[in-house]
């Protein structure tokens, strides 16, 4: 249930001899969320804990490059395999806890919105894949990617 908003901007930019070069960028906030936490086993009387806190800050961020060559090429479509790199950052700010499973294992007191934690993600990546683009007609084309990745 996290809630964001984000803005992206994307290119690809055809070059002699069949290569192109493409990417995107993407920058965005997070403003709202509930994080579930569940946790087992923890010891004592309390073998189960299960805990919801809100988002109330945040950010995103990712990017995307690639270099291909288009091996098939015609009027209105072109295919080809690409190599290329992927990142993607995110930052979540959790305040709050309310306890919903035990009651031996209290959270916070209702309405204490302090920070409890926060949840840092990064993921750098390789991609090879392929990328396709079809002309459909009235100034319009589909692009797609099909990409693995493979962490870095």
């Amino acid at each position: 249930d996290v809630k964001a908003h984000t803005g992206e901007l994307f290119a690809r930019l055809d070059m002699p001899h069949s290569i192109f070069v493409k990417g995107y960028v993407g920058l965005g906030s997070i403003g709202s969320g509930k994080p579930n936490d569940e946790d087992w086993g923890i010891g004592g009387n309390i073998s189960y804990s299960n805990t919801v806190s809100d988002i109330k800050t945040g950010y995103l961020g990712y990017a995307t490059v690639d270099v291909g060559y288009d091996l098939l090429k015609g009027t209105g479509y072109k295919v080809g395999p690409f190599i290329g790199y992927t990142f993607f950052t995110q930052r979540q700010d959790i305040n709050g806890c309310v306890q919903i499973a035990s009651a031996t294992f209290p959270c916070l007191a209702p309405g204490n919105d302090r920070l409890v934690g926060t949840q840092d993600t990064t993921w750098n990546a390789m991609r090879l894949g392929t990328a396709a683009e079809v002309a459909l007609g009235h100034g319009m084309r589909l692009n797609v990617d099909a990409a693995y990745l493979t962490q870095v």
